[in-house]
């Protein structure tokens, strides 16, 4: 896959991470695998696909990035939460 844009980490490194720990954890309990990532919050079909790339590569938790060096102000960061979860 293409990355055109820059993403702390990638689907296939979710996947990487996650086949590590199934090969070296001592318990079969589930695990949840979170994310720090950004969306535009817009409900478009590239966002969905991404959301479900991160989904079919083991992601549990997407949390979206509010922080201030996102936005250049709160009501920003306010905006972009309002608009709810990405895809």
């Amino acid at each position: 896959m293409a990355q055109a844009e820059d993403r702390a980490i990638w689907p296939d490194e979710v996947s990487a991470i996650k086949a590590y720990m199934a090969k070296y954890r001592v318990t079969n309990d589930p695990f949840d695998i979170v994310v720090i990532l950004w969306s535009e919050g817009k409900g478009a079909a590239s966002e969905r696909e991404e959301v479900t790339r991160y989904q079919e590569a083991g992601v549990t938790w997407w949390v979206e990035d509010l922080s201030l060096d996102r936005f250049k102000t709160l009501k920003e960061a306010r905006e972009r939460l309002h608009q709810g979860p990405p895809g």
